[in-house]
C-alpha cells in the first residue's frame, strides 16, 4: 500500500496528512473508474446499497487485501447531476 510524504497521493490516492498540533493521520482513499453497462453500473449501485442496509458497512478488495467502511445509522445524502460536453450524476455518502 502506497503512502506519500507532505500531502503527495501514493498508489491508490492513500496520502499522509499532518493534523495542526497533532501527529501524522493517514487519509485512505480508492478512486475506481471503470467503464461498464448502464445495467452493470446499476447492479454495483444496488449491491452498495445492500451492504450498507444489511451490514452497516461496505467492503473493497485492492491487491488481495480486504478493506472494510464502518458506516454509522446517519449520514448525509449529496446526489449531483451536471450536463453539458461531459454528463455526471454523483452521489456522494459523508459522516
Amino acid at each position: 500500500m502506497g503512502t506519500a510524504d507532505h500531502g503527495r497521493p501514493g498508489r491508490y490516492g492513500v496520502r499522509q496528512t499532518h493534523i495542526c498540533g497533532g501527529d501524522p493521520m493517514d487519509l485512505f482513499e480508492i478512486d475506481d473508474k471503470q467503464r461498464l453497462t448502464r445495467e452493470a453500473a446499476a447492479d454495483r449501485l444496488r449491491a452498495l446499497a445492500d451492504s450498507l442496509s444489511r451490514h452497516n458497512s461496505v467492503e473493497f478488495q485492492r491487491d488481495g487485501k480486504r478493506f472494510t467502511v464502518a458506516v454509522p445509522d446517519e449520514v448525509e445524502l449529496k446526489v449531483e447531476v451536471e450536463l453539458g460536453d461531459d454528463n455526471e450524476i454523483e452521489v456522494e455518502l459523508t459522516w
